[in-house]
């Protein structure tokens, strides 16, 4: 596996274009792409979220975006419309906020999740030629903050109810008719953190949702706040809750990335007191209430303090790998690679830029390349959203 080198240099006169529209600045070829979406108004800043292919090939990618000057204090939504070398076609903004979660793939279209200024969610269908909302709908639920769509193509919201001290977790069906509901007592008044991780101007939580298979409790696992911790809980197909669950120490531990490799077979990644751990095996039984602080770990020390990290499965050569990416604190783009018969460590895959970078998302793109979704720090001070599209032979099957 390569470890790249790819110098990342800005000039500031790319920030003084009389546009305002948003820009791009290609660091590296076709097929192998690093993209800076730029913008000429040093005001805003992104905050992307969510990166999905298209069925052309071409990319969009889901952020939100403030302006320093801006009255309201959240961010609202801004598309970006990609080809399949990741040149910028199109981009609209909207005034829905807070847009958090994944943009929601379902038959000729894609939806994301937001909230209007009452903290009200709201699904919203877009034309994947321009970006622009087609259709809204109201949800029955407050402060969504995580959001996914299943294998049978129903939506997962993960909602914060503030009146009630609660996280709510929505099934609902592509139309966006709510299924089945589910309320977990947090205990606590979490409103003013829940507020600061959706307005980015505290700590970011790694809410998350994803499904597990070949179980005979077959559903959907949740990291949401619940009895006074952020702690994973599993839900069936149904959506109704199950009596397992992974806590963590208060809101002060968490997991931070969680995918199932087969059966009871789970990889997963945590911070504890700024530091970063992965587990490449652990037997999770949706059933049975557990801690992992204690499980004996690697330690990931190269990474940033309670990095994000974003954990996919991902077919490399006709064999199973599960992907770690994430950021380090040298400004380089991190994936760890698995193999998941065996659990061990295949090869590491960095890409170092000269200003820092986070981690948002990560796919695998129809043609077996890994398509990674980040923020950069132009000139260390401007967030833009980065998209890296790295091909599969970068990555070894074994």
């Amino acid at each position: 596996m390569k470890h790249l080198h790819i110098p990342v240099f800005f000039l500031v006169a790319a920030y003084l274009l009389a546009s305002c529209d948003i820009n791009q600045r290609d660091i590296s070829p076709e097929g192998e792409f690093v993209k800076i979406f730029n913008h000429s108004d040093e005001q805003l800043r992104f905050f992307p979220q969510s990166v999905e292919e298209s069925d052309q090939g071409g990319f969009i990618i889901l952020s939100g975006v403030k302006a320093d000057t801006a009255e309201n204090e959240f961010p609202s939504t801004y598309l970006i419309g990609t080809d399949k070398q990741g040149k910028l076609i199109w981009s609209d903004e909207n005034n829905y906020l807070a847009p958090e979660g994944r943009l929601l793939k379902k038959e000729n279209g894609m939806s994301y999740i937001a909230m209007d200024n009452q903290f009200n969610g709201v699904g919203l269908d877009i034309d994947l030629t321009s970006g622009q909302v087609i259709r809204q709908v109201p949800l029955d639920l407050k402060m969504p903050l995580f959001s996914y769509v299943n294998s049978r193509g129903d939506f997962l919201v993960l909602g914060h109810d503030f009146i009630n001290r609660a996280s709510k977790i929505s099934l609902f069906s592509k139309e966006f008719n709510q299924l089945r509901t589910a309320n977990l007592n947090i205990n606590t008044d979490l409103q003013n953190m829940v507020q600061k991780h959706l307005n980015k101007s505290g700590k970011q939580y790694p809410f998350f949702i994803g499904e597990f298979f070949d179980n005979p409790d077959s559903g959907f696992f949740v990291n949401c706040f619940s009895n006074y911790s952020l702690r994973i809980v599993f839900l069936d197909r149904g959506g109704n809750l199950l009596p397992g669950d992974i806590y963590s120490f208060q809101t002060e531990a968490a997991v931070s990335s969680f995918v199932q490799q087969d059966e009871s077979r789970f990889s997963l990644t945590r911070y504890y007191g700024g530091n970063n751990y992965l587990i490449p095996e652990i037997n999770v039984q949706p059933g049975i209430s557990q801690n992992f602080n204690n499980i004996d770990a690697l330690s990931l020390f190269e990474l940033s303090p309670e990095a994000a990290v974003r954990s996919l499965k991902a077919t490399i050569d006709g064999a199973k790998s599960i992907l770690f990416a994430s950021h380090t604190n040298s400004n380089s783009l991190i994936i760890y690679q698995y193999n998941m018969e065996t659990d061990e460590e295949i090869g590491v895959y960095m890409q170092d830029f000269n200003n820092k970078i986070e981690i948002a998302d990560m796919i695998q793109a129809k043609d077996g390349a890994i398509v990674v979704l980040g923020k950069i720090f132009v000139l260390g001070k401007y967030p833009r959203p980065l998209l890296v599209k790295i091909p599969a032979d970068e990555f070894s099957a074994e």
